[in-house]
């Protein structure tokens, strides 16, 4: 074990990638959001849920996908200290998502089953830099595009904006149970 198991009120607790890896599962830790992803060996991808007609399926697919980066992350996208966050989407889409934890953004494409981050940029909560200052990667010529439907995490409550035919925003509550309850339907128009 790389650290030691505790005694927390009596209940015994363990590095989660040690049970994990011993029972024959790999571990990922993604910092972005801080999520541990634990896999089983045997594990496949259901491919028919990312590009599903379903774009309510297909985003909580897209966002259940571990971010994979080509370039250094920048430290202050790291989600484990961040209460507040947001999903945001393009208008129907679940191929291109930012995430976005209130410092930072990190802009995500899947592709070929994988949720890769291709830009990651300031946003006005890091003193000292402007918006949209690179922090990693490129900016893809779409960024605009990806404006249209948010899932926003803040302060304890949950709420998802999205975009109607006239251009005007509108919202909504809601309280997920789970992760995948995160992504809401966005409303017919």
């Amino acid at each position: 074990m790389d650290s030691e198991a505790n005694n927390y009120n009596g209940r015994l607790m363990v590095p989660a990638r040690f049970v994990s890896e011993a029972f024959g599962y790999s571990v990922y830790y993604e910092g972005t959001r801080g999520i541990l992803f634990v896999k089983s060996k045997d594990y496949t991808l259901d491919s028919t849920k990312i590009t599903s007609s379903n774009v309510q399926e297909a985003r909580v697919a897209a966002i259940s996908l571990p971010i994979q980066y080509s370039f250094k992350s920048n430290s202050l996208a790291e989600s484990d200290q961040k209460l507040n966050y947001t999903y945001i989407f393009a208008a129907n889409d679940a191929t291109r998502y930012i995430y976005d934890n209130g410092s930072v953004s990190t802009v995500v494409e899947i592709k070929d089953n994988k949720a890769n981050a291709v830009w990651q940029f300031s946003t006005n909560g890091i003193p000292g830099y402007d918006l949209y200052t690179t922090l990693g990667g490129q900016q893809p010529s779409y960024i605009a595009e990806i404006l249209d439907d948010h899932f926003e995490h803040f302060q304890g409550r949950y709420k998802a904006y999205y975009k109607i035919s006239n251009g005007s925003t509108k919202s909504f509550t809601y309280q997920p149970k789970n992760y995948g309850e995160l992504i809401q339907p966005i409303p017919l128009q």
